[in-house]
This record gives structure tokens, C-alpha cells and sequence, in this order.
């Protein structure tokens, strides 16, 4: 990950494709507030953008925001807490020295 983490390049391209996304959602949720656009559509461009904020998050170089920030991210791209607990819950199971 060298190189990757932080101020980077990748993280970078991750900002602005987030920053367009973001952009896209408010434009989609500009509609539906006029009436011609319909929620669930904004909702999908929204939890898009939430996902590239992830991965925005993800290559933070602190690993503490990195995973809080990630998880506060994924949380409203995929809006299952349950499912989100699961998946983290698996993963520290399978890291603990006794998983």
C-alpha cells in the first residue's frame, strides 16, 4: 500500500469521483424536490456516492478514521446495519487469534 494511502494519487481520483457522485445525487434530489424525479432514484445515486466515500475513507493513512469514517460511510450506501455488523463481526472473528 505504499504509496497509496494518504495524499495520494489514487485517493485523489477517489475524491473527485466522489465529488462528482455527490454532485449527482444532489441534481437527482433536485428533480425529485421539483417533481420530476422519483426518490428511489435519488436514493440509488445517493448510496453510490456513499460507497465511493468509502473507499475515499478506506485509503485514509490513519487506519483509526480510515475504519471509522469507512464504516460510517458504508453504513448509508448499503443502509443494513445488520448486515454491516455481520460483516465486521466476521472479520474480527477471523482475525482474533482464537477465530
Amino acid at each position: 500500500m505504499a504509496g497509496r494511502l494518504g495524499d495520494s494519487p489514487v485517493r485523489k481520483d477517489v475524491e473527485t469521483l466522489t465529488g462528482e457522485l455527490d454532485e449527482a445525487a444532489w441534481t437527482v434530489q433536485d428533480r425529485v424536490d421539483r417533481g420530476l424525479g422519483r426518490q428511489d432514484d435519488y436514493t440509488a445515486a445517493f448510496r453510490k456516492a456513499r460507497a465511493a466515500a468509502v473507499w475515499w475513507n478506506a485509503l485514509d493513512e490513519d487506519p483509526l478514521r480510515a475504519a471509522l469514517e469507512g464504516l460510517y460511510e458504508a453504513h448509508h450506501a448499503i443502509d443494513d446495519a445488520d448486515a454491516l455488523a455481520d460483516v465486521v463481526d466476521n472479520v474480527l472473528d477471523a482475525e482474533s487469534p482464537t477465530g
